[in-house]
């Protein structure tokens, strides 16, 4: 049906989070991880997708925690439908509805960007690195 067009893309928009957008919002007053959502949004509208890597950095910023869980449940189904989605990020509940993680540090700078923990969130939960304890925190939760 003709409504589909407009009702399918604005329901992945209420499932990314982004359900209090005005209509016609200019895109100057958007922040980066709503920027990101959009386009997540757009994606997950199109008819035919081919093998897609989806390269976010930090979509959740300044999304509630109910807005945090259904955007994973989104990426997921990017990942369902065949897609990679690798995601720059510190929200621990994003990070522990990952599939796998990679912590680069030990600090930031000069001091980063060495792996310091890798793999799945169970894993990567009971070592010692800086993540572990929100990690292990977040996966230990009632849900």
């Amino acid at each position: 049906p003709p409504e589909d067009k407009i009702a399918r893309p604005l329901a992945v928009a209420r499932d990314v989070g982004l359900g209090y957008l005005v209509w016609r919002q200019p895109a100057h007053a958007l922040s980066g991880g709503e920027a990101q959502r959009l386009k997540i949004v757009k994606e997950l509208g199109r008819k035919t997708q081919a093998e897609t890597l989806y390269v976010l950095d930090e979509p959740t910023l300044g999304q509630h925690m109910e807005d945090v869980a259904r955007l994973g449940q989104v990426l997921q189904r990017l990942v369902e439908a065949g897609h990679s989605v690798v995601v720059l990020e510190h929200h621990p509940q994003l990070l522990a509805a990952c599939d796998w993680l990679i912590e680069l540090g030990p600090g930031g700078g000069p001091e980063g960007g060495r792996v310091i923990a890798a793999g799945p969130p169970e894993e990567v939960a009971q070592g010692n690195s800086p993540t572990a304890p929100y990690l292990r925190e977040t996966l230990e939760a009632p849900r």
